[in-house]
């Protein structure tokens, strides 16, 4: 039970990098104004990875310092592929359905329903 404790917050740094990326597209593609007030969001989100790594390269911290750098990797990696997985579902899904809206708009969209 420990050990899987140990990994739960590296779930979510997938979901981090995407916000990350969502927050660039919002800056730099012309969204709607309704996407482009939920910055501050993208900005706390993607936030969660930072401050997960700087927590977890604490080795003097018993709970965090047991995991090595490989092992984080690895997590992130996994939860990175995992929410594009989810992201490509939803675009897959919302392409059967005949909504074919550009893909900088559906990132961040796919970003704030998960918040």
């Amino acid at each position: 039970m420990q050990g899987i404790s140990r990994v739960i917050p590296y779930f979510m740094s997938g979901f981090s990098l995407f916000a990350l990326i969502s927050l660039v597209l919002t800056g730099l593609f012309p969204l709607s104004i309704g996407i482009k007030q939920y910055w501050p969001v993208l900005l706390g989100a993607s936030l969660y990875l930072p401050i997960v790594l700087f927590v977890s390269n604490r080795k003097n911290w018993v709970y965090f310092g047991q995991l090595s750098g490989r092992t984080i990797k690895s997590l992130v990696f996994a939860s990175g592929l995992d929410w594009a997985s989810v992201l490509s579902f939803f675009l897959l899904v919302g392409y059967a359905l005949g909504y074919n809206l550009p893909i900088y708009d559906i990132i961040p969209l796919k970003g704030f329903s998960s918040v």
